[in-house]
């Protein structure tokens, strides 16, 4: 079992994570967020977070994370240190194009639930779980999403075990 979950960043702080990754030549994700992931979420499950522009609308990529924090160092992602409070990392991670390359009505899909409508996900903060319901109000299913979300970090990584 997985969750499917977002993260937002704006302009500045989706650059200060891209130069942090390109810097320590991280592959996957890495997220710095100044409140922790909710505790009814068990430690150690597995998070597809779908990355939202909140400037932009667009989604920026998708990483997979386990909801368990990262705590030998500090790590210093963000110029407000505030964001780098919690942070969470992944292996894999697949960006906009990729994903538009793999199916652009999956792109369309997730970008009208997180950004469109009075069930949208632009006020919430750190990496939040997006709930059965926000799908319901688009009449998308949430399970298919999830599958194809999951089969296009299968058909990308795989040779590597997810």
């Amino acid at each position: 079992m997985f969750y499917l979950a977002s993260t937002r960043f704006n302009q500045s702080t989706w650059n200060e994570n891209a130069k942090y990754r390109r810097e320590y030549f991280i592959k996957g994700a890495i997220y710095g967020v100044s409140i922790k992931i909710n505790e009814k979420y068990p430690l150690r499950s597995i998070m597809f977070v779908i990355e939202m522009n909140n400037e932009t609308n667009n989604i920026c990529g998708i990483g997979i994370i386990r909801n368990s924090l990262l705590l030998d160092k500090k790590y210093t992602i963000y110029e407000e240190n505030n964001y780098n409070r919690f942070i969470y990392v992944g292996d894999f991670w697949i960006s906009r194009e990729e994903i538009q390359g793999y199916d652009s009505l999956l792109v369309d899909m997730l970008e009208t639930v997180l950004f469109k409508g009075k069930g949208h996900l632009k006020r919430q903060s750190g990496i939040s779980v997006i709930s059965a319901k926000s799908f319901l109000n688009w009449k998308y299913d949430e399970n298919e999403i999830k599958e194809s979300i999951k089969n296009l970090f299968i058909s990308k990584f795989k040779t590597q075990h997810l």
